[in-house]
């Protein structure tokens, strides 16, 4: 890893090393869309909110999103779509956020660079088929 990558935050780096391992991310959904909240960052920006575990994501689930649901988004998912979709609609991304919806807001393309930089290459070239196998 660069020397650029050991400087983040210890949250963001926990982020990425547990999506990787696990190979998903979590986020929160209802028949509304996707749990969000208005950035603390960005005037005007929006965030939307993703753990790296299921239980992190119950947690704030059973605090603040009673009428959401907790979904498994597979890493390959996020990575080629809901990233650069993201980065598109100028939509940050919030990690890990605490059951106090705390937490950081990244740049979508700035998380997707540190997740492709931690998996594997043979990894990135699976999660590359299978979404042009997807797209076919």
């Amino acid at each position: 890893m660069t020397d650029e990558v050991q400087e983040l935050p210890v949250e963001l780096t926990a982020f990425v090393a547990e999506a990787v391992e696990r190979g998903a991310v979590w986020a929160l959904q209802n028949e509304e869309g996707y749990a969000w909240c208005e950035s603390e960052e960005e005037e005007g920006a929006n965030a939307l909110i993703f753990w790296s575990s299921a239980e992190a994501a119950i947690a704030v689930q059973q605090a603040e999103f009673t009428e959401y649901a907790p979904e498994e988004l597979p890493l390959s998912q996020f990575l080629f779509g809901w990233l650069p979709g993201m980065n598109d609609d100028e939509v940050l991304v919030g990690v890990n956020w605490t059951p106090q919806l705390e937490g950081l807001e990244v740049e979508p393309d700035f998380l997707q660079e540190l997740l492709l930089e931690a998996l594997p290459e043979e990894t990135v070239a699976r999660y590359q088929a299978d979404l042009e196998e997807a797209e076919e």
